[in-house]
């Protein structure tokens, strides 16, 4: 494999056995660089071994059939996802394969298994290529096993692997000072590198084209890892430059609306709203996130004081009720949490409103109360009328074009003229949300200007799923006519649309995912409306418009996005209101480049003895973080015993169970084991589909309250016993010191065994087991 110069000098280290750090703009060939240091390793190395490490599903399958590709003529590869059959038996696999590619997650789970047979050592490895590893930060998975990596370093374990980072966008870690990009840098290095000092010094290598990110202070990043000093490769410029060009950024900023009677109209439902739940103190700040943040505040503590009404049978001093143990307390009480979940839709409504289209505004609420009828809840009732009272005039004032979004057409404007009927632009569309990625495909659909063959378009979001997205498979008008799975289905496989149709519409979960990704790789798709998902380590070298569509990001995005436009004469729009937060965030951006530049140089120009001593210190202080958080978690988990945790519905507030009856299952699944737990939830019909299959279990069907049809979890199959999975955001936790809700089962003040299935077996069938 030949490399360019500039990849030469880049890779040097790496090739001498010392850890380091490639870092070259996007498009400057890292990957191949990384892929000719494994081969160069496995060479000269009798039983190496190399796991390559992404932090993105779509990327195992993109370096498995591309650059790493070249290794299978002398060496066993072998890609593994969330998503791959070999993710079950990981260890094995992991065994009989020189090269194995694979999500950090997939890693870091063999890394603390207690399973011998799936338990992997770091020691099993020779070389770790760690690819975009600006994300080895905070509790980044990367991170997770860098830590372990520098704990057994400083303890004086030998035969740990190599280590190579692959990044084009390292940050400066939030800082906007020198010092504090400086501090980001060393951070970063210490945690990539061997601190011996009988060893030549680790290095990072810069290309020129170098870019500033945001994530973790330049001396965090050197630290998290463990890399000795920084080399560049500036003499090699011209070279980079040539190989790499720079898309041309252009701004294309629009005035707010003159007039928004829809959005107005929003507001004023939202204020007869908050007029009805009787709190003053409510802001009225509508349409924003700061809103947002206030109201899922509002909705949590309402859930909260119902539950310490319908679970505490009224006694005691409601929370911030001010009345009795009454029914008309806990009234108010529900009308609070009730009235706090409609006003997150109208704000999500105004929200989709300042981005996209009224039209899809209205249509988000629509679904939302076309769920919600039928209720005998005296709120509920109210609400729905509200909105049934409103309805036929936000339906009117949606369909008015004269209150078009501005956005929209500075954006027809850019794809009119960029894609042309002859022409062969490919372009990515950034925006912030699933919900207007579907809406930007769905207006582009109705825009007669954009319909025609010439501009394939589809939505690209990340594998998890989300209640504001469209269904599985999204058909365009064009479609009509033709047997709809049919139609969808010839995408999927990549043989193109009948000639009747304007447009090709596929959504992305999970493997869907990488469905869009090849199609629009071969070209039959050539317009991406993506969220984040697309904006690091996606190659399509003919790609040559970039669109961010109102987003405020960090630099770290703003740079990935821009790499993403790697043809000639490429261009990278920022589409945004004039004077907007948006734009001021982009032009800081800007500056954190050059405040990039400038700490890099200064690590470069440190002494060594310096270099190396604050280097040490960074390290050993990450690792006493650690530990002393770990020290936390393991104290706050024996907070209270479990047999004094009750779990409360967090919609109806009944007790369903104690904190005694869970378990978990594998260290992740938490089930509850008390047999008598099944008379207080309903099994819905049809079982959950998942795109993989699992070593000991299978999904079963999803759960709901019994009282009230909350959603709660579902059952899983696990070695033949059925088990109800619950999920915590669904229950209102309540110990002797305080009654709260969590995101995460890891935040609970209490601790939970783990499923023994022999105990469970005798216990459930006697004897006869």
């Amino acid at each position: 494999m030949e490399l360019r110069g500039y990849q030469r000098d880049a890779v040097a280290p790496a090739l001498r056995g010392r850890n380091c750090i490639v870092w070259l703009p996007t498009g400057a060939g890292k990957t191949r660089a990384a892929v000719h240091v494994c081969r160069r390793h496995l060479e000269s190395r009798r039983g190496g071994r190399v796991a390559v490490l992404v932090n993105k599903v779509h990327l195992v399958e993109q370096h498995a059939e591309k650059e790493f590709h070249a290794l299978q003529d002398a060496f066993r590869v072998t890609a593994v996802s969330g998503d791959s059959s070999h993710k079950v038996f990981f260890a094995s696999v992991v065994k009989q394969s020189d090269v194995v590619i694979c999500t950090a997650q997939i890693l870091q789970n063999a890394l603390v298994s207690t399973e011998e047979d799936a338990r992997l050592e770091l020691t099993d490895f020779s070389l770790l290529v760690i690819d975009e590893c600006h994300h080895t930060h905070k509790e980044a998975v990367y991170n997770k096993i860098m830590v372990n990596y520098l704990q057994r370093k400083l303890g004086g374990q030998q035969e740990l692997p190599q280590v190579l980072g692959l990044t084009a966008s390292p940050g400066t870690g939030g800082a906007t000072s020198f010092e504090g990009a400086v501090q980001h840098i060393l951070q970063a290095l210490g945690s990539l590198g061997r601190t011996s000092p009988n060893l030549p010094g680790c290095c990072i290598a810069l290309g020129c084209g170098l870019r500033a990110g945001s994530g973790v202070s330049l001396s965090q990043l050197c630290a998290n890892l463990d890399t000795d000093t920084i080399t560049s490769a500036q003499e090699e410029e011209q070279q980079v430059q040539s190989h790499v060009p720079e898309p041309r950024k252009q701004y294309d900023l629009c005035q707010e609306r003159v007039q928004d009677p829809f959005g107005e109209r929003l507001k004023e439902v939202m204020e007869r709203i908050q007029q009805y739940v009787e709190i003053p103190s409510l802001p009225q700040d509508f349409g924003t996130q700061v809103y947002e943040q206030r109201i899922v505040e509002l909705e949590s503590k309402g859930e909260v004081v119902w539950v310490r009404w319908c679970g505490a049978g009224g006694t005691g001093p409601p929370y911030d009720c001010g009345a009795g143990p009454s029914p008309a307390a806990e009234m108010l009480c529900r009308r609070t949490r009730v009235c706090a979940l409609h006003l997150r839709k109208y704000n999500d409504a105004l929200l989709i409103n300042d981005t996209v289209r009224m039209v899809d505004a209205f249509q988000c609420l629509q679904q939302f109360y076309d769920t919600r009828k039928d209720t005998k809840d005296p709120t509920e009732q109210f609400l729905s009328a509200t909105f049934e009272e409103n309805r036929a005039t936000l339906q009117a004032l949606a369909g008015d074009q004269r209150y078009q979004n501005p956005r929209l057409d500075k954006l027809e404007a850019i794809l009119r003229e960029h894609f042309q009927p002859l022409g062969a632009s490919r372009g990515i569309v950034f925006t912030k949300t699933r919900q207007s990625a579907h809406s930007l495909l769905s207006w582009l659909q109705d825009t007669a200007t954009l319909c025609g063959p010439h501009i394939r378009a589809a939505v690209l979001t990340g594998a998890g799923y989300s209640n504001q997205t469209r269904p599985m498979t999204q058909v365009s008008r064009g479609w009509e006519g033709w047997d709809r799975p049919l139609c969808a289905l010839r995408v999927v496989l990549g043989l193109g649309a009948p000639r009747s149709c304007f447009s090709i519409a596929a959504i992305s979960p999970q493997n869907e995912q990488q469905d869009v990704i090849k199609l629009f790789r071969n070209g039959t798709l050539n317009l991406l409306f993506s969220t984040s998902v697309a904006e690091e380590g996606l190659d399509i070298p003919e790609c040559n418009i970039v669109v961010r569509y109102g987003l405020m990001t960090n630099e770290i995005a703003m740079m990935q996005a821009q790499g993403r436009a790697r043809a000639e004469n490429s261009v990278y729009f920022v589409l945004a209101k004039a004077n907007s937060r948006e734009v001021s965030r982009e032009l800081l951006n800007e500056e954190l480049v050059e405040l990039m530049e400038r700490a890099i140089r200064a690590v470069q120009a440190m002494p060594e003895q310096e270099y190396r001593l604050q280097i040490r210190e960074l390290q050993q202080a990450a690792i006493a973080t650690c530990l002393m958080k770990e020290a936390r978690i393991s104290e706050r988990q024996q907070q209270h015993h479990p047999d004094t945790v009750r779990l409360h519905c967090v919609n109806c507030g009944v007790v369903v169970c104690c904190g005694g009856d869970i378990r978990t299952v594998e260290g992740m699944h938490h089930v509850n084991i008390n047999p008598s737990f099944g008379l207080h939830y309903r099994v819905s019909s049809g079982k959950i589909q998942f795109q993989r299959a699992f070593k000991d279990w299978e999904p079963g069907c999803r759960i709901t309250c019994g009282e009230c049809s909350q959603d709660w979890g579902m059952e899983m199959l696990y070695r033949q016993v059925k088990l109800p999975i619950l999920c915590i955001k669904n229950f209102v936790v309540e110990t002797p010191a305080e009654k709260r809700r969590y995101k995460k089962w890891s935040a609970v003040t209490f601790p939970i065994k783990a499923f023994d299935y022999v105990e469970y077996c005798s216990n459930t069938y006697g004897q006869s087991f």
